[in-house]
């Protein structure tokens, strides 16, 4: 049984790790939604701050919502469950986010 924590208003510390989870997880759903759908490099960042993957696309939010789909071959549910912040920088082109 999960216990309650002093501060915690009486929930269960388990509830408390449930609803930072969701709440991270509506704030990372709102950031992809803000990405563009233009060529660039995206950076996925952990709650420190710490760049974890960076990747390249033709279109930053087709290529970010990938990562978050399910699908293995686009990343594991362990990169995505660090995931705290996305960033991107928008290029002319594809090839120039392979320089970027």
């Amino acid at each position: 049984m999960p216990s309650s924590s002093p501060g915690s208003g009486g929930k269960p510390q388990d509830a408390l790790t449930d609803e930072a989870s969701s709440d991270g997880a509506s704030r990372i759903t709102a950031q992809r939604r803000r990405l563009p759908d233009q060529p660039g490099v995206y950076l996925f960042r952990d709650a420190r701050g710490r760049v974890i993957y960076v990747g390249k696309a033709k279109s930053i939010r087709k290529r970010v919502a990938s990562h978050f789909s399910g699908r293995t071959q686009y990343g594991s549910t362990e990169l995505v469950s660090l995931v705290d912040h996305v960033e991107s920088v928008v290029v002319g082109t594809e090839a120039e986010a392979l320089l970027a």
